[in-house]
């Protein structure tokens, strides 16, 4: 007997990015260490980022969309966006949720350099 095709899909996603990959995967572990390190740093960036002016990229979702773009070689920030799309994966570590859009991969690249170029991202936390 052939089952039921619904080509219409569902209207509501009710899964995580994090419910979609195995328990035991290894990346897991790695955001685990970078969430525990990101905790530390508010303080350090509350001082970078100005109350007035164009809004940047969270700085968090910045630094966690570094790992999986260094685990899975990804050439370029335009390609890390690309793969946001299809890879939940990707999606996991910075915390984009299913049913949003991927990142603008120019305002993503400028804020990214912006972030790496100032002072407070080679600052370790006190």
């Amino acid at each position: 007997m052939r089952g039921v095709y619904h080509p219409e899909g569902h209207i509501f996603s009710y899964l995580s990015p994090e419910e979609q990959f195995a328990k035991i995967h290894p990346l897991r572990k790695i955001k685990q260490n970078a969430d525990a390190v990101l905790e530390e740093l508010p303080p350090v960036f509350n001082a970078v980022y100005s109350d007035t002016g164009r809004r940047r990229f969270h700085w968090n979702g910045l630094l966690k969309s570094l790992p999986p773009s260094v685990l899975h070689s990804v050439r370029s920030d335009r390609l890390f966006c690309e793969m946001l799309d299809y890879n939940i994966l990707c999606r996991c570590f910075p915390r984009v949720n299913l049913e949003d859009g991927s990142f603008d991969a120019p305002r993503f690249s400028k804020n990214r350099e912006w972030l790496l170029a100032h002072a407070a991202s080679q600052k370790a936390p006190e």
